[in-house]
């Protein structure tokens, strides 16, 4: 199933929180865009996306556009349900 996601829910100058699910497109994604939970946020603007890899991404840098990640939507906390049994299947691949 593809979603069209509007440009009215981009996140703005403000940083996600922890817990927070976004959908993420990278400089290098072309026109696919991922699917991740925030673990966390340090120094008000280190957004933490996985902890093993070290995955994270600068939010000051994403808000003046010279960040590796092109474009954010945050959906903000989602309660998962049974079609969804785990978050594991919200990371990125």
């Amino acid at each position: 199933m593809n979603v069209e996601l509007s440009h009215l829910n981009i996140m703005g100058s403000t940083p996600p929180s922890k817990g927070d699910v976004l959908v993420i497109q990278t400089r290098k994604s072309g026109d696919k865009q991922f699917l991740t939970v925030v673990k966390d946020v340090v120094n008000g603007n280190e957004v933490i996306l996985q902890k093993s890899t070290n995955s994270f991404y600068n939010h000051d840098m994403y808000y003046t556009g010279t960040s590796w990640v092109k474009k954010i939507w945050n959906l903000g906390t989602v309660e998962l349900t049974t079609s969804v049994n785990n978050t594991n299947q919200f990371y990125n691949k």
